[in-house]
C-alpha cells in the first residue's frame, strides 16, 4: 500500500512542476499585457511627452520668426543668378563695397527686412522646433529648413561684410553677433543634425567676429559689446548630452531607413545610418568641443585687444591678459584641458589650440596633426582682380 502511494506521489511531481511553470508564465504574460496596455509608451508617445515638457510660449520662441521666414521665401530666392562661386566666397569672407559688387549690394538693400527679422529673432533667449521625426517626410522637411536657414546665415554674413566695407561698423557688428546667436538657437535642439548646423552657424559668426576684433579701427565700446555677447548662458552640457542621446534613440525607432538623396546628402546619410552609433555621436561631441575652443579663443582675442589698447603692444605671455577676462578658465582649452598656445611673431601673434591630442604641432591642423588655429584665421586665400575688396579687410592685423 505504501509503495503504491509513493509511486503516485512520484508520478504527480512532474504535473505539479508543470503547473507551477504554467502559472509563472501566465503571470509574466499577464503582467506584460497589463504593462503594455496601461503603462507602455511608444517612442512616438515618449517624444510627444518630451515636446510637451519642454514647450515654450510662442511669444518667447525664436523659432516662430525663423518659420515665418521659411514660409515667406524660397531657397531658390536666396541663390540669385549673379551669385557666382567667386562672389559667394569673397562677399562671405571679406568686407566689400557697393562699388565692388553692385548687384549683390542692390539685392541686400532690397532685402534688408530679412536681416531685421533675423536680428529680432537673435534677441530671443529660447528657440524650440519640433523634435519628433516620425516619417521620411518629417526628415526631408528638416533638411530643407536647415538648408534654407544655412543660406540665410550666409547672406547675413554678406550683409555684415557689406556694412563693414561701407563703414557701417555698428551694423556689421550687430549682424556678426546675430549669426552667433542664431547658432546658439539651433544648438538648443536635442536633434543631432540640427545641433551640428547650429555649431556651423555659430562658428561662422565667431570667425567674422574675430576679424572684427582684430581690426585696429574697432572701438573700445564695440569690443565691450562683443565681450558681453560672448558670455554664453548657463549650458549644462553633460545633462543636455544625455537628453539628446535619449531623443536620438527615440527618433531612430520611429524613422525608417532610406537611401533617398537630399541637400546635405552626406550629412543626412550619416545621420540615418549611424546616428545611434557611438563613434558618430562621439564625433558630434568633439565638434562641439571645437566650437567651445573657438568661442573661448574669441574671448581671448577680446582680452588681447584690450591689453594692446591699454599698453600699446601685444603681451609677452598669455597670462598677462588675465585681468581682462571674466574668468581665468577661459585660458583652458576645452579640447584637452591644457593651455592655448600663444606666440609673438613679427610684431603680431599666433594663437591656437593643440587639439584633442594635446600635442603642440605648430598650429598645423592637416592630418595627422590636429591643432586648431584661432588667429590668424585659417581661411583659404581668395584670388580676385578687384583689389578694393581687401582695403578694409580686418584680417590684416597692423
Amino acid at each position: 500500500m505504501s509503495e503504491r502511494i509513493e509511486e503516485k506521489v512520484i508520478s504527480e511531481r512532474p504535473n505539479i512542476f508543470l503547473r507551477v511553470i504554467y502559472i509563472i508564465l501566465f503571470l509574466i504574460i499577464t503582467s506584460v499585457i497589463i504593462w503594455r496596455i496601461f503603462y507602455y509608451n511608444s517612442p512616438e508617445e515618449q517624444l510627444a511627452e518630451i515636446e510637451v515638457s519642454i514647450a515654450i510660449p510662442d511669444s518667447e520662441n525664436a523659432a516662430i520668426i525663423y518659420n515665418q521666414l521659411i514660409e515667406d521665401y524660397t531657397e531658390s530666392y536666396l541663390k540669385p543668378a549673379f551669385l557666382t562661386l567667386t562672389i559667394d566666397d569673397i562677399t562671405r569672407q571679406t568686407p566689400w563695397t557697393s562699388e565692388d559688387y553692385p548687384e549683390a549690394a542692390e539685392w541686400l538693400e532690397e532685402n534688408e527686412d530679412i536681416f531685421t527679422k533675423l536680428i529680432e529673432a537673435s534677441k530671443y533667449e529660447h528657440c524650440l522646433f519640433p523634435i519628433a521625426i516620425n516619417s521620411l517626410e518629417d526628415m526631408d522637411n528638416i533638411m530643407s529648413h536647415l538648408s534654407f536657414i544655412r543660406q540665410l546665415a550666409f547672406w547675413l554674413m554678406r550683409s555684415a561684410n557689406y556694412d563693414f566695407g561701407e563703414g557701417r561698423t555698428d551694423q556689421a557688428m550687430e549682424k556678426y553677433i546675430c549669426c552667433i546667436n542664431m547658432g546658439r538657437h539651433f544648438r538648443q535642439q536635442p536633434v543631432a543634425i540640427v545641433f551640428l548646423v547650429g555649431i556651423a552657424m555659430e562658428s561662422l559668426g565667431l570667425q567674422r567676429t574675430q576679424s572684427f576684433i582684430m581690426n585696429e579701427n574697432t572701438t573700445t565700446e564695440q569690443i565691450k559689446t562683443i565681450e558681453t555677447s560672448l558670455l554664453d548662458k548657463k549650458f549644462e552640457f553633460d545633462k543636455y548630452w544625455t537628453f539628446m542621446l535619449h531623443v536620438e534613440n527615440l527618433n531612430s525607432k520611429t524613422l525608417p531607413t532610406t537611401t533617398a538623396n537630399n541637400f546635405l546628402e552626406r550629412l543626412k546619410e550619416l545621420w540615418l545610418s549611424r546616428k545611434n552609433d557611438e563613434a558618430a555621436m562621439k564625433r558630434v561631441k568633439e565638434i562641439y568641443l571645437r566650437l567651445l575652443t573657438d568661442r573661448q579663443g574669441t574671448q581671448i582675442l577680446v582680452a588681447l585687444r584690450q591689453y594692446k589698447n591699454k599698453n600699446g603692444k601685444w603681451p609677452e605671455k598669455l597670462d598677462e591678459v588675465k585681468p581682462f577676462l571674466s574668468s581665468e578658465n577661459i585660458l583652458i582649452d576645452p579640447q584637452n584641458d591644457s593651455s592655448f598656445v600663444y606666440k609673438l611673431k613679427d610684431g603680431d601673434f599666433v594663437l591656437y589650440s593643440t587639439g584633442l591630442n594635446g600635442i603642440d604641432e605648430n598650429g598645423q591642423k592637416k592630418s595627422p596633426a590636429d591643432d586648431w588655429p584661432i588667429w590668424p584665421l585659417d581661411t583659404p586665400q581668395i584670388q580676385s582682380q578687384n583689389t578694393k575688396t581687401t582695403r578694409n579687410d580686418p584680417n590684416n592685423v597692423e
